[in-house]
């Protein structure tokens, strides 16, 4: 989860709706009343006339035990057996029901492993869970030093352990924002072209079968190749053609909707995915992409360069996956171009298309 975590920034790990999210509550949980548990076993050995240190005996174990089964039943497992569930709970949970029996002699034990559990799940669950731990760890010890007579006495320790439980969990969280920001820099380059600041080819199939699979109506893919660009590149140079990826790109942008996306497959080919969108909406968008390319001048080296669009328009009512679709919204922009560039070829949405060669070839003129 880790790795998903830090990839994706958008992913809301703070939610209780997030499975994840209750595991590590839950570990951190258990964690807490372990520590809880040795504490008062601690406090009972040498004051053995204190009846409330039992009740937190028995009060840490029994929130221990509900804590466990909380992590139980959100721990998604392939087998539902009990066997399974329980490995799920990992090394840390285990680590701590052994330290259980250590009985007084397993304080430090238990704050060596708490900063274990802390520092693991940071980890696995990302920053947030980092700062959510520590935040809970100074506020618990807070209360306990309040409340404590042993804490209070001691306050060399009491600093040492408040020191710990802030400095390394803070320096987690720094190290753990600096991995997130590296692991979204090669996200970014790994699915967005470099040049316009785009989706690549590989983001925008990605999302095509991601969209098409989870809801195959409804969904049009606009195919754009642009007619005499390598007249640009020939006569101007690729640091023109570059310069104008760049402006066509812009022009992509805001001619589509908030929740559109678009990409460059590779040398002046765009391709834009409206989603939830009608055909008649997305021929009006194609058409005035078209226009607009066709309208913009570059100024190069003191001559005009401009280009044409060739699109292709395919709905995913038409095809039965992703890859259809992106097969069928090429062979349509093939079309375009067969009937004289710089124009748009819709493909009836309401037709069935099993032969992409034949709308291919759709306009040659022999």
């Amino acid at each position: 989860m880790a790795i998903d975590t830090l990839a994706n920034p958008r992913h809301r790990f703070l939610n209780w709706s997030n499975p994840e999210f209750v595991q590590a509550v839950a570990r951190l949980a258990i964690v807490g009343c372990a520590i809880a548990y040795a504490f008062s076993d601690y406090c009972l050995t040498h004051s053995p006339t204190l009846d409330n240190v039992v009740t937190s005996k028995r009060v840490s174990l029994l929130s221990g035990g509900v804590a466990t089964l909380i992590l139980l039943s959100t721990i998604r497992s392939p087998a539902s057996s009990l066997f399974r569930r329980l490995v799920g709970i990992t090394h840390d949970t285990l680590a701590i029901s052994i330290a259980m029996f250590l009985g007084v002699d397993a304080n430090a034990t238990f704050g060596v492993v708490y900063l274990v559990v802390i520092v693991g799940n940071g980890f696995r669950y990302g920053a947030p869970y980092m700062a959510y731990a520590t935040a809970c760890s100074m506020l618990g010890f807070g209360l306990v030093h309040e409340l404590s007579p042993y804490w209070q006495s001691n306050p060399t320790l009491s600093f040492y352990i408040a020191s710990i439980l802030l400095v390394v969990p803070g320096y987690m969280y720094g190290l753990l924002n600096s991995l997130h920001r590296a692991r979204e820099q090669l996200q970014q380059r790994a699915t967005h072209d470099h040049l316009t600041g785009l989706m690549n080819r590989a983001g925008i199939e990605e999302r095509i079968l991601e969209t098409v699979g989870a809801s195959p109506h409804g969904h049009v893919l606009m195919y754009m190749d642009l007619d005499r660009f390598k007249h640009v590149n020939d006569n101007a140079g690729h640091a023109a053609g570059d310069r104008l990826l760049r402006e066509i790109a812009r022009v992509i942008k805001r001619n589509l909707r908030d929740n559109d996306v678009c990409a460059r497959l590779g040398g002046d080919e765009f391709c834009m995915l409206l989603i939830d969108c009608k055909m008649d909406t997305a021929t009006q968008i194609a058409e005035r992409i078209r226009e607009q390319v066709e309208s913009f001048r570059l100024l190069w080296g003191g001559r005009v360069y401009s280009v044409g669009a060739s699109i292709g328009v395919a709905a995913s009512d038409s095809v039965d996956d992703g890859q259809s679709l992106l097969r069928l919204a090429d062979a349509a922009c093939y079309a375009a171009k067969n009937a004289g560039r710089n124009s748009v070829h819709v493909v009836d949405a309401s037709q069935r298309i099993s032969d992409t060669g034949l709308l291919r070839r759709l306009h040659i003129r022999e």
